[in-house]
């Protein structure tokens, strides 16, 4: 039996979710921010119940926009139809590939709505890279550029999802 973390209750998501990003946090403070392991410890013990709580709300956020965006469908359905949004074979069910078409093209009105913030995050993550080797900080200075890199991933994401609920949108093919 598989477990979706996500539509289980949610505070159980909260509780896994937050230890998950406490202890991850704890680490890179501790490491990377040359901060002692009590230090660190607070910095998780804070940070990661405050993680847990705001990603599993917006994920349910989420998920109920998916949910009332196709209908009544069961929860194992709604997992099948959010992957044929985005990868995978097209399902044969017109009523699922409408509904799968309809979740890529959510999801691309949401990169549509939220491009801006992809900008300056994406803009400041390059500054905070650029100063951080600059002052001979390559660890912080590399995760910098690898979030920005990330973030440069949005638009090409968008192009494939808007491509995919064409592909879907288009009747099966006998």
């Amino acid at each position: 039996m598989r477990i979706d973390l996500l539509s289980g209750p949610r505070w159980i998501s909260a509780v896994v979710i937050g230890v998950l990003y406490g202890a991850l946090f704890v680490l890179f403070v501790r490491f990377l921010g040359d901060e002692s392991w009590r230090g660190a410890l607070v910095a998780g013990a804070i940070s990661g119940p405050v993680f847990g709580v705001l990603f599993t709300f917006i994920m349910a956020k989420r998920r109920r926009e998916v949910q009332a965006m196709v209908g009544d469908v069961p929860p194992e359905q709604l997992a099948s139809i959010e992957r044929a949004a985005r990868r995978g074979p097209l399902p044969s069910d017109p009523e699922l590939r409408q509904a799968a078409a309809n979740v890529a093209r959510h999801q691309v009105n949401h990169y549509r709505r939220q491009r801006w913030w992809f900008i300056v995050a994406a803009v400041l993550l390059l500054g905070s890279a650029v100063t951080q080797l600059i002052d001979q900080r390559y660890a912080g200075g590399t995760i910098s550029l690898a979030a920005a890199l990330v973030l440069a991933f949005v638009p090409w994401d968008q192009k494939r999802l808007r491509r995919r609920a064409d592909e879907l949108s288009r009747p099966p093919v006998s």
